[in-house]
């Protein structure tokens, strides 16, 4: 089904703008996530040249980042299996959630007598074919939704589990 497939004239335009916004809460979302496990860095590594540290951790793909912070977590936190754990948790979700993302913010509003349907762009390099995913708006509303839930869950997170190392490196 495409995503606007069943609204035309002036619905139409108030179903993209509502996509647009929903697209938007996703890449405000994942730049919370973002800052939220550069912060994460910061205190867990205590790096003494923390401008060293920002260069290296600005370098990294947000992929790269996740799975980074999976390691230095499973390293910093072996002894604390319910940190790990949530941590894993997030992490596989947060996988999952990034990649459709890529998928919504990196794809584009094809307009076509049909409706309007999302398409991410990505061509096979041997065939040139373009690979396209549509969905719903309420589709879209529910990924928007979960991307903000993982978010909030690694916010959390951090909140918990961040303070008590330190305690541990300073002690």
């Amino acid at each position: 089904m495409y995503l606007f497939d069943d609204f035309n004239g002036d619905d139409r335009g108030s179903l993209r703008d509502e996509a647009g916004e929903l697209i938007g809460r996703m890449f405000f979302a994942f730049g919370s996530v973002e800052l939220d496990m550069d912060l994460c860095f910061q205190s867990l590594l205590a790096a003494p040249e923390l401008r060293m540290l920002t260069m290296i951790v600005r370098r990294l793909s947000m992929k790269q980042k996740m799975d980074a912070m999976a390691c230095l977590v499973a390293s910093r936190y072996a002894d604390a299996s319910d940190c790990v754990a949530q941590f894993t948790e997030w992490h596989k979700q947060a996988h999952r959630l990034r990649r459709r993302r890529n998928a919504y913010v990196h794809g584009y509003w094809d307009e076509k007598t049909s409706g309007l349907r999302l398409s991410r762009i990505s061509h096979d390099l041997l065939d040139g074919e373009p690979r396209q995913r549509n969905c719903t708006i309420h589709e879209l509303r529910g990924e928007t939704r979960l991307m903000e839930t993982s978010r909030d869950t690694l916010r959390i997170w951090r909140e918990r589990w961040i303070p008590a190392v330190q305690e541990q490196v300073a002690g």
